[in-house]
């Protein structure tokens, strides 16, 4: 789900894009070079922005979602229904040289969720990527280290789940911060 279009500025980080797909619905290229790497594949696309209209449609029967969105509004809608249906959310962020990974587990009567780790459901004042970048290298450590935790968590390994993965690619390291449950977090009931 995506509703950007391919720029020069994804090229560094974006490893699926080249030049030639410059302009083109970043969903579509993904799909068709996926598709040429796997025929057997079974891609969906949507290309359009996430909201609270809309989700409910493109991701219920989730068994993990992956989210990588790169505005805090998505972030909050994404967090808030999926700890509202229990569904498992990692959540990922690059910018500059560091990068961010967490995965919730988002079991009713377990609560723990990004609002209690950023409780501002208003888009915080932080630098972004049209203002300081992402170095290419950082986004794909986080990307790797993502995948890697995708696949621990499909596999049962939940060493490192509900810890948040700070990653700075600068000084080539990886800190692992233990999260505890926030009991004036919004959602805390569910």
């Amino acid at each position: 789900i995506d509703n950007d279009i391919i720029q020069l500025s994804n090229l560094n980080r974006q490893i699926l894009f080249n030049k030639n797909d410059l302009g083109k619905k970043k969903v579509d290229v993904a799909k068709e070079k996926l598709d040429a790497i796997n025929p057997k594949n079974n891609i969906n696309t949507i290309s359009t922005m996430i909201s609270k209209k809309n989700i409910s449609q493109y991701i219920s029967n989730a068994s993990l979602v992956i989210d990588t969105t790169d505005n805090w509004n998505s972030m909050v809608i994404i967090n808030e229904y999926c700890v509202k249906n229990s569904i498992p959310l990692l959540s990922c962020s690059v910018i500059g040289y560091d990068g961010q990974i967490i995965l919730f587990k988002n079991k009713k009567g377990r609560h723990l969720c990004l609002n209690c780790i950023y409780s501002n459901q208003n888009e915080p004042n932080l630098p972004r990527c049209d203002t300081v970048g992402v170095l290419g290298t950082a986004a794909g450590l986080t990307g790797l280290n993502a995948t890697q935790l995708t696949i621990n968590f499909f596999t049962n390994n939940h060493e490192n789940i509900e810890k948040l993965i700070m990653i700075n690619s600068k000084l080539m390291k990886v800190d692992y911060i233990k999260i505890k449950k926030n009991d004036n977090c919004i959602y805390h009931k569910y």
